[in-house]
């Protein structure tokens, strides 16, 4: 979806080590040009797009 700018970041933990809790968000700026395939097109677009092939979470902050 070529999103890299991340607007929000809201990250909590508790605890440590196994049995501890993480929990958070990112929320990343659309480009105007995937909004307008969006709209255009709706959930195909999503279908359509490749599949993630990476392990784990990168987020490129």
């Amino acid at each position: 979806m070529n999103v890299s700018n991340v607007v929000y970041v809201s990250e909590q933990s508790w605890g440590f080590g196994p049995g501890g809790n993480e929990t958070g968000i990112l929320v990343f700026e659309m480009p105007a040009s995937v909004a307008a395939e969006l709209k255009d097109r709706g959930i195909d677009y999503l279908e359509e797009l490749p599949k993630n092939t990476q392990e784990g979470w990168p987020c490129g902050r």
